[in-house]
């Protein structure tokens, strides 16, 4: 049967090159874990599994990516004894797959760094998504996992929460989207103001240098002057002394 402590229920989902290839309940997994019946299909394999938590409402609340390698006539190692549901309980965060973000743990987040070496990492973008795959097979529910009917029967109350929590996400984004713009806004106004003033102070600084110029070379021309006119006077001083002026004779003397 499966079990429903604490709300969920333990299913395990076993790849096939990264493909879904067996879903079942976790007291079937544990008959593989026992030898009751080998696994001939998985002989000298090493295989890929995601233990889960699934709630009444067919949403992962946790998963456990697991490794784990079969021998010659199908059985699993007897030295195989991965804590799963210890793992899953003691998890990070990890993506939100409709019930809030859940508890994962891989090869890349494993709370218990000892069995770090029989998980792996699954995918998650847009043409992989290993996340996606599991959801899916979740909620198409071959397993028959035990949904609650209350929560199955309130739908206009989901519904409403499902538009709140739609329009709580888009506002928000809209939120985050008008502070990007404002935030790239004032940088563009930032670096016109910073341009503006650094032109200022060239034309500054052109304007200075120029006034400078003009004002030495109006100093120079004053000079030039002063030395023309002190010239142009001990000229005339000279040409005075050589050519002084002639007396006046008078005429019909005493």
């Amino acid at each position: 049967m499966a079990s429903h402590n604490d709300a969920y229920t333990e299913a395990v989902f076993l790849f096939e090159e990264d493909r879904l290839q067996r879903e079942m309940l976790f007291s079937e997994f544990e008959a593989i874990l026992d030898g009751v019946v080998p696994e001939t299909g998985y002989a000298n394999q090493k295989v890929k599994g995601a233990y889960l938590h699934i709630n009444t409402n067919l949403c992962i609340t946790a998963a456990v990516f697991f490794t784990i390698g079969f021998d010659s006539r199908g059985v699993v190692d007897t030295r195989w004894n991965l804590p799963l549901d210890r793992l899953a309980s003691t998890a990070g965060r990890g993506p939100d797959l409709g019930a809030g973000p859940i508890r994962i743990a891989s090869y890349s987040q494993c709370p218990v760094e000892w069995h770090q070496k029989h998980l792996w990492d699954p995918l998650d973008d847009e043409l992989d998504n290993h996340f996606e795959v599991l959801r899916a097979a979740v909620q198409r529910n071959r397993l028959s996992v035990k949904v609650s009917p209350q929560e199955s029967e309130d739908e206009p109350y989901k519904n409403n929460r499902l538009r709140e929590e739609l329009k709580a996400k888009y506002t928000q984004a809209l939120r985050d989207r008008m502070a990007k713009q404002l935030r790239e806004h004032r940088h563009r106004i930032d670096l016109i103001n910073r341009r503006y003033e650094h032109r200022c102070n060239l034309l500054k600084r052109e304007y200075q240098q120029r006034l400078a110029f003009y004002r030495e070379q109006l100093m120079e021309e004053r000079s030039r002057s002063r030395r023309l006119e002190q010239h142009v006077w001990k000229l005339r001083q000279q040409l005075a002394r050589e050519n002084p002026p002639t007396p006046i004779k008078s005429q019909g003397g005493f």
